[in-house]
Order: structure tokens, then sequence, then C-alpha cells
């Protein structure tokens, strides 16, 4: 159960949701991220760091820290899995996300 509640305590801030969403669809910066989103990079991080102990976004290699959603057949603990598939379903027609997509969209090459 301690897993459970971990999982559902990081994705109880609506800025984990935000950040998780934006990585289903582009790799990003936390710069990018930050600036997307009009927020604190040191919090951006913070919730980067977070879905990363959790194994549900991952680093990329090379000079600059960018990340990525897993895949759902890539995210082996199983209330990771099952949170972030009611995740990728939930939240498409919330008006934050979808801002969030538009600016995502209007990113070129930073």
């Amino acid at each position: 159960m301690d897993k459970a509640i971990k999982i559902f305590n990081i994705f109880s801030d609506k800025t984990v949701i935000r950040i998780y969403k934006m990585l289903t669809k582009k790799m990003l910066t936390p710069r990018q991220i930050a600036d997307i989103m009009e927020s604190d990079i040191e919090i951006v991080n913070m919730h980067i760091e977070s879905l990363v102990q959790a194994e549900i976004i991952k680093l990329l290699p090379g000079p600059e820290k960018t990340y990525f959603a897993k895949s759902q057949s890539a995210i082996f603990d199983k209330y990771a899995k099952s949170v972030t598939e009611l995740i990728n379903k939930w939240f498409n027609q919330d008006e934050c996300i979808i801002n969030d997509f538009y600016r995502m969209n209007k990113l070129k090459g930073k």
C-alpha cells in the first residue's frame, strides 16, 4: 500500500499532472516546462525529480537535461502504471492542460 500512496501523493499536485501531460506529448527540458507553465524552475525540477524517482519519466542522455514520459508498457510499477493510464485519459479537455499544449507547440528549438 505504501507504493500506491506514494504515487497518489506525487500526482496530488496539479503541477505534476501538467508536467506529466506535457511530457507525454513532447520531450522537454525543465526550462521549457517552466516557461510553458510560467513557473519557477526550482518547483519544476522538484516535481520532475519525483516523477523520475517513481520511474514515470526518464532523462535522455545528452548535454542538456531533456525528459520524456515513459510509454505505458515501460512503466513496471503496477500503481504508477494504473494512475498514469487514468491521467492519460483524463484532463484532455482541461483548459489549463490545453493551454499548456498550445504554448508547448509554439516552442521553437529552445
